[in-house]
């Protein structure tokens, strides 16, 4: 899918839509602090950032291209739904 790239660090936690904290990496470069988050039956993937003074929320990490990002979001997610599997007693040897 994607080459150079490992999920290094996922941490579970429940703080209103936020589900997980991700560290990972994408070749010679480690993003840490990226999120994933769930509001009805959609989950995203969001980059690390920090509000500005206006309020808004700017990313400190910035793919320009979208379908690199899309794939990372994908690999992120996927591995977050096996790791539930595996913790609910659901994996099979997939």
């Amino acid at each position: 899918m994607l080459e150079d790239f490992e999920i290094r660090k996922i941490t579970f936690y429940n703080d209103g839509y936020a589900l997980a904290n991700v560290n990972f990496r994408l070749g010679p470069i480690v993003i840490r602090g990226a999120k994933v988050f769930s509001k009805g039956k959609k989950r995203w993937l969001s980059m690390p950032g920090r509000m500005d003074d206006s309020g808004q929320w700017n990313d400190l990490v910035y793919f320009p291209d979208d379908n690199i990002r899309k794939k990372i979001e994908i690999a992120v997610l996927q591995e977050i739904d096996k790791l539930n599997k595996i913790s609910q007693g659901e994996d099979k040897n997939d």
